[in-house]
């Protein structure tokens, strides 16, 4: 008998992971084994059953995906990370594979590609869309100092940078955000501060603005 391959799927609405159920078990090779909403929850379930492939999502709800990637690669890295989000690769992939993942995946891409991509995995190798690879090779090349002069926006900042940047966009204030994250008030306007000046705005109304439109757009 042919031992099919373990999958994990986390995301937090139903749809989508009984959708993407459906899809992987059109391939016979592949088993959807358990589904989770929640970092616990996925981490509740990698304790009790090896996965091959975990497909995770970004946005858990009101907590951050990388985290769980970065747990799953210390934790139980016989699991191979696929990042699975329709938050923009140009700006989360690289950051998805720093955080451990084996791949990152954009939910516009077709049926078909997840498939490619999971047996990339399986394989081996690192799945990332052609545009995404050229894009990484291109800052591979440059120097430092070109990267940093030619990075674009958000791409410039740091992933708790860009998590609390998203929240502010989302309207939350510092109050709020520290709550979430665990984090003094203090340290957060810390962080919007250095937002500020990494992306050279003049004054925090200007960086609210901007916040709202990127948070809008994901």
């Amino acid at each position: 008998m042919t031992t099919k391959t373990n999958i994990l799927l986390v995301d937090d609405h139903a749809i989508v992971r009984e959708g993407l159920s459906s899809l992987i078990e059109q391939h016979q090779g592949f088993l959807v084994s358990a589904q989770a909403e929640s970092v616990e929850n996925a981490l509740a379930l990698l304790q009790r059953q090896t996965f091959d492939i975990a497909i995770v999502d970004l946005s858990l709800n009101k907590q951050n995906g990388l985290d769980l990637v970065k747990d799953i690669t210390r934790q139980y890295p016989e699991t191979r990370v696929l990042v699975f989000s329709m938050h923009p690769e140009e700006i989360y992939a690289e950051r998805a594979l720093r955080a451990g993942a084996k791949g990152y995946l954009m939910k516009s891409e077709s049926p078909e590609t997840l498939l490619v991509a999971i047996n990339k995995l399986l394989d081996g190798m690192v799945y990332l869309s052609d545009r995404m690879t050229k894009m990484l090779l291109g800052n591979a090349m440059a120097s430092g100092k070109q990267r940093t002069a030619t990075s674009f926006g958000v791409q410039a900042l740091s992933d708790r940078e860009l998590e609390i940047f998203t929240l502010v966009g989302k309207g939350h204030p510092s109050k709020e955000i520290a709550l979430r994250l665990r984090l003094s008030v203090k340290t957060v306007d810390a962080v919007r501060q250095n937002i500020k000046n990494k992306l050279g705005f003049q004054c925090a109304s200007e960086l609210v603005k901007f916040a709202i439109e990127y948070a809008n757009s994901l």
